[in-house]
C-alpha cells in the first residue's frame, strides 16, 4: 500500500502479447484504490515509464512514499544471453527505482548491483528507509535464490549486497522478503520446514543475530505456493499472494487480519539407539495433536533428527517406529518457548522377548467390544515385527474379559477378541500357521474384581497376552 493505493503485479492485460512459458500476458504493475468501505476500485495500469513490454515485478516504497523500487526483465536494458542452437533469448531480472513527480512516477534508474550474470528481484525497504532487502541468485549464496540486504545511502545510492546467512538461506529458494515496521523479516521459502511449496516464514535480527526461523502456519500458508506477504503491524492487516485451491486465477491476492500474536514452537526430535547412543536414521516419527489425530509423519535424517512446528501451549504426542526397535510414544507438554528439544531412546526389539512370552504393553479393548483400537494396533505391530524377524517363532494369543456379563457371554466375547487379534497379525503378512488364539473369558483376571473394581481395573482385565509356543531367536 502507498498513498491509499494497493500496488499489485498482474498478467491481466490481454492486449499484451503472451509469455511463451505459460501463455499468459506479460506482468505489469497496477494500482487499486481502496474505498472507505474496504472495497476496491478497478485496477489501473501504472504509466509506461514503469510498465514496458517486458515483465515488471513487485514494488516497495521509501518511507516518504516518493521513491519506488521495482523489478523488471533485463531485456529492457538489452542485456540477455542467446542460445546458439534454439536462438532463444534468456534474460535476468534487474532492480530499478523511480521517483514520484507530482502524482505520477518518473526518472527510472537501474540499481548499481544489477548484473547480466544473475538476477536481483523482490525489493523491500525497511521502515527507516536505510536498508533494501531483496532476493538474488548471485554467486556465493547458499541455494538457488537467497535473501540479501544492502544499505541505502543518504544520496540514494545502494551499497554492497550482504547475504543474510545460512540461518535464513537454505539450499532451496528464499524469496519475497518483507521487513515490517517492527523490523520483523518475513520471506517465502522452499527450504525451511513448511506445508507446501513456498511457505511464508518470519524472523528478526537481534543483537546482530537472526532469531529462529518460524513458519507463519495456516491460514497464511497452504499446500500451494504462498508469497509476497506484507502486513501493517499497527492495524494487523495485510496481504499475501497464493496459488492455493479455490482462487480465481493462477496466483491470487488475499487479504487477512491477524487475530492474535504469532506464536509457535519448533520441536526438534532426536531418536537414539538406547544401547549404543548412536542416532537412528530412517525412523518414522509421527506427530499427534491433543485429540489423538495424526498431524504429519516424517523420517529422521542421518543425525536421527526430525523437526515439527506446533502452536504454543499445545500438548502433542510423538510416535516413533523403526525396524529392529521397540516403538515408543512420548507425550510433549505444550510450551511458549521458541524451541523444544526432545530426545527419544529406543530399545532393541529383543527386549520385549521374555523366556515364554512376548511382553507387549497391555492391549486393552473397549467395554463390550472386540475391534482393534489404535493403541492395540501400535502394540500388535511390535509382535508382527518380532515374528517377521524370527520366522520360526509360533505364538498363542490369549484374550481375557472383565467379569461384567455372564460367563457364556464373556467366553464368546473373548473368543471374538482373540480371533480379531489373530486376524490382525495375519493381515500384516504373518502366516496363519504361526499364530493361534484362545478366549479365556473372565477365568484368569489380572485384578480380582469379585468385591468390585474401578473402571481402570476392569480395563486391565480386558486384555490380550502372547505366549511363545515354539521357536528360537535365530533370525534368518
Amino acid at each position: 500500500m502507498n498513498d491509499g493505493k494497493l500496488y499489485i503485479t498482474s498478467g491481466r492485460n490481454d492486449s499484451r502479447k503472451t509469455y511463451g512459458w505459460n501463455d499468459q500476458p506479460f506482468l505489469d504493475i497496477y494500482t487499486i484504490t481502496k474505498n472507505t468501505d474496504d472495497t476496491y476500485q478497478e485496477a489501473e495500469l501504472v504509466n509506461n515509464k514503469i510498465n514496458t513490454k517486458y515483465h515488471e515485478g513487485l514494488v516497495s516504497f521509501s518511507p516518504d512514499g516518493k521513491t519506488m523500487y521495482f523489478s523488471r526483465e533485463s531485456f529492457y536494458e538489452k542485456d540477455f544471453q542467446k542460445d546458439s542452437l534454439s536462438n532463444r533469448k534468456f534474460s535476468q531480472v534487474y532492480l530499478f527505482k523511480a521517483t514520484k513527480l507530482g502524482k505520477d512516477w518518473d526518472t527510472v534508474e537501474a540499481l548499481a548491483f544489477n548484473s547480466e550474470n544473475y538476477s536481483v528481484k523482490n525489493p523491500a525497504v525497511s521502515a527507516d528507509g536505510k536498508t533494501l532487502y531483496f532476493a538474488s541468485n548471485m554467486p556465493g549464496g547458499f541455494g538457488d535464490f537467497d535473501i540479501y540486504k544492502a544499505a541505502i545511502n543518504d544520496d540514494g545510492t545502494v551499497g554492497e549486497a550482504e547475504n543474510l546467512g545460512q540461518k535464513v538461506n537454505t539450499e532451496g529458494q528464499e524469496m519475497f522478503p518483507y521487513i515490517s515496521s517492527n523490523n520483523t523479516l518475513y520471506f517465502s521459502s522452499t527450504g525451511h520446514l513448511g506445508l507446501g511449496g513456498l511457505d511464508v516464514f518470519y524472523t528478526k535480527e537481534i543483537d546482530g543475530k537472526m532469531a529462529p526461523i518460524r513458519n507463519l502456519g495456516i491460514p497464511i500458508n497452504s499446500n500451494g505456493d504462498d508469497f509476497a506477504f506484507t502486513i501493517d503491524e499497527e492495524s494487523d492487516e495485510g496481504f499475501v499472494s497464493s496459488n492455493r485451491d479455490g482462487g480465481k486465477g493462477s496466483d491470487d491476492v488475499y487479504t487477512f487480519k491477524k487475530l492474535q500474536p504469532l506464536c509457535d514452537v519448533l520441536i526438534t526430535t532426536t531418536v537414539l539407539d538406547d544401547k549404543t547412543r548412536e542416532p537412528l536414521s530412517g525412523a518414522s516419527v509421527s506427530l499427534f495433536d491433543a485429540e489423538g489425530n495424526k498431524v504429519v509423519s516424517k523420517t529422521t535424517n542421518a543425525e536421527g533428527v526430525v523437526e515439527f512446528i506446533v502452536e504454543c501451549e499445545q500438548d502433542t504426542e510423538l510416535e516413533v517406529v523403526i525396524d529392529g526397535f521397540d516403538s515408543k510414544k512420548v507425550q510433549v507438554k505444550g510450551t511458549n518457548e521458541e524451541e523444544n528439544n526432545v530426545q527419544i531412546s529406543l530399545d532393541p526389539i529383543e527386549k520385549l522377548i521374555a523366556a515364554e512370552t512376548i511382553d507387549l504393553a497391555p492391549i486393552f479393548f473397549d467395554f463390550d467390544q472386540s475391534n482393534i483400537t489404535a493403541q492395540a494396533a501400535f502394540e500388535l505391530d511390535k509382535l508382527v515385527q518380532i515374528m517377521t524377524k524370527y520366522p520360526n517363532m509360533v505364538i498363542k494369543a490369549t484374550s481375557h474379559t472383565d467379569n461384567r456379563g455372564t460367563d457364556s457371554y464373556n467366553n464368546a466375547l473373548s473368543e471374538r477378541r482373540a480371533k480379531t487379534t489373530v486376524q490382525y497379525v495375519i493381515s500384516k503378512g504373518i502366516d496363519a500357521s504361526r499364530i493361534s488364539g484362545e478366549g479365556k473369558g473372565e477365568t484368569e483376571p489380572k485384578v480380582d474384581c469379585s468385591t468390585g473394581c474401578t473402571q481402570e481395573q476392569h480395563s486391565e482385565n480386558r486384555r490380550s497376552e502372547f505366549i511363545i509356543v515354539s521357536g528360537t531367536l535365530a533370525a534368518e
